[in-house]
């Protein structure tokens, strides 16, 4: 009876949000470096729907290769993500700092409000595009590292609405979902 009741509530999520999935369909490299211990690729990930996002994975050259894998978005982009970044880093971990689409690098200039308008008309719901990409890049991530598991932290109340549908549809996707800075 509570399979069947989550799968439920799992299905309204997905109609209310309009959900649909989508995959990676190439993570290009789009730039690389080493220096100081540390291991950076950034990548621009080419999704199905062909909408975007961005993102910097990073590791530290001495972490194991199956290190824990941490997700972390942040509303003003992954740049102000910083702080989160390097403490992750500090505990062995590998990070991929992600700018979902209307965030950092992936908004659209100079204003996303219009943008997320036009997607509204066509049916879409922006925060469903959010919460497929971020299912989407988690599973890329996941094959990419071999982890079994990533955690998933975000920071500030746009990304967590995003963050929390993508780990309640699915939720063997995410090890441990840590919101800073979002609604009570």
């Amino acid at each position: 009876a509570w399979g069947r009741a989550m799968g439920e509530v799992r299905e309204k999520i997905r109609k209310l949000g309009r959900l649909e999935p989508v995959t990676v369909k190439h993570a290009c490299a789009v730039s690389n470096t080493g220096n100081k211990g540390l291991e950076t690729r950034s990548y621009r990930f080419e999704l199905s729907n062909g909408l975007s996002a961005s993102g910097v994975w990073l590791k530290a050259m001495a972490s194991a290769a199956r290190a824990t894998v941490t997700i972390v978005l942040h509303d003003k982009g992954k740049k102000a993500a910083a702080q989160e970044v390097s403490e992750r880093l500090n505990r062995g971990e590998q990070v991929l700092a992600l700018d979902l689409l209307f965030h950092g690098d992936a908004a659209p200039a100079p204003n996303p409000v219009g943008f997320t308008q036009m997607l509204a008309a066509t049916g879409a719901r922006p925060l469903g595009i959010q919460a497929a990409q971020l299912l989407a890049v988690a599973r890329w991530l996941r094959e990419t590292t071999g982890a079994r598991q990533a955690r998933l932290e975000s920071t500030g109340i746009r990304n967590q609405v995003a963050a929390r549908i993508a780990a309640a549809l699915e939720p063997a996707m995410f090890g441990e979902v840590l919101i800073r800075e979002g609604l009570p």
